[in-house]
């Protein structure tokens, strides 16, 4: 794998079509080195962005699972005098309560953090004005055939 670095329009308009499709590249990192950001800005960016578009949601995912386990648990330690009630529903309902919040929860891991790296992604179309218009459906700077 490799490096992506941002140092011109036409990888900031790559950029900004992955965050716009949902598409990643096979990259280990993201580099901002765009004239007109200062290098603790740019950093700070690259990090920002790097978080979000490797994100994959797990944390959210064990998070939510553990608490769905946890909820379901405790709902059945609820409904039972004694464990030796205990059928094999009252498992696949567990079972399926952890399944259900971890789903949840990689789903909404995965909003955060395609709302957070569009948020990064914004920002840095603001420092540079010649990459503005990028993203805003005009069509000027991400293709140039027939111009």
């Amino acid at each position: 794998m490799s490096t992506i670095s941002i140092s011109t329009v036409e990888d900031v308009a790559a950029l900004v079509r992955d965050v716009r499709t949902g598409k990643r590249r096979h990259v280990n990192e993201i580099i901002i080195r765009l004239d007109g950001i200062e290098k603790e800005q740019a950093d700070q960016l690259s990090q920002e962005i790097n978080k979000n578009y490797f994100a994959c949601g797990c944390s959210e995912a064990t998070a939510l699972g553990l608490a769905g386990l946890a909820a379901a648990l405790v709902w059945m330690g609820n409904r039972f005098e004694n464990w030796q009630n205990f059928s094999l529903q009252d498992g696949l309902i567990v079972v399926g309560a952890f399944i259900i919040a971890t789903g949840v929860g990689k789903a909404i891991g995965h909003l955060r953090a395609r709302i957070a790296l569009k948020t990064a992604v914004d920002k840095l179309i603001s420092y540079v004005p010649e990459v503005q218009n990028i993203g805003k459906g005009d069509g000027s700077a991400m293709c140039s055939v027939g111009k």
